[in-house]
């Protein structure tokens, strides 16, 4: 599946949820993107829709949104720490977001804290059912 990175856009290659692994796609690869990824200190995360369930997969885990527990804060020193729980998984991550200057990934003249952070993303999608369920979804050509 075509998935982008959330950071930059710019890269969009395929994943496979079953191999773990990114793959750079051929010029002129028109799929619609089905998700996001970034990486959490050294660890690939990836959200993405599947069979229209949510999912996010990270450390070899692959998991529905809807079924975790996830955690973020940042401190004054600007790191994030995001943790994530489900029923046989339990990993927090200390990262640095995107530096500030960076332009934020949003259209909008200023952009929210999340657009510089996955973790602050991945938490408010979880805590957010109305964007979790329309996130990758393919709308009805009128």
């Amino acid at each position: 599946m075509k998935v982008r990175e959330f950071d930059r856009y710019a890269v969009t290659p395929d994943f496979d949820p079953a191999e773990g692994s990114l793959q750079v796609l051929t010029a002129g690869d028109d799929r619609p993107v089905k998700g996001e990824f970034s990486y959490w200190g050294s660890d690939l995360v990836v959200l993405y829709r599947e069979n229209m369930q949510l999912r996010l997969w990270v450390r070899g885990h692959d998991y529905l949104v809807d079924t975790l527990h996830v955690t973020w804060e940042r401190s004054k020193t600007g790191q994030s720490t995001v943790s994530v729980t489900a029923h046989d998984f339990k990993r927090t991550w200390e990262y640095n977001p995107e530096p500030a200057g960076v332009m934020p990934r949003s259209e909008a003249t200023w952009g929210d804290e999340e657009d510089f952070d996955f973790g602050l993303f991945v938490r408010n999608l979880v805590i957010e059912p109305g964007r979790r369920n329309a996130l990758f979804t393919t709308r009805p050509e009128k």
